[in-house]
């Protein structure tokens, strides 16, 4: 259900490119150090945080530490999407799949 959006955006996206950005599959340009370097075209991430019934109690810290992880993690998949549980255990770690 979220791949077909992910697949929309990543084709919507490239009328935001020139032709010659488009041909190529990415844009050239310069970093912030001055660098020319390639940049790849914008695409949507989705972190997704299992929440389950009767898990022990969320704090607003935890909740957005957790959130944080499984976002890097999605933007670092390669088709954009990261899935995790809420730990069953106050200390047991975050279990991120992509």
């Amino acid at each position: 259900m979220i791949e077909p959006l992910l697949i929309a955006f990543s084709k919507d996206i490239e009328s935001f490119y020139d032709a010659e950005a488009r041909q190529l599959g990415y844009l050239q340009a310069i970093d912030r150090q001055g660098t020319e370097r390639r940049f790849p075209f914008m695409r949507v991430s989705c972190a997704i945080l299992d929440l389950p019934i009767g898990r022990h109690p969320i704090t607003v810290d935890a909740l957005s530490i957790y959130l944080a992880d499984v976002k890097k993690a999605a933007k670092m998949s390669s088709n954009g999407i990261a899935l995790a549980a809420w730990p069953s255990e106050p200390d047991d770690q975050l279990s991120i799949a992509i």
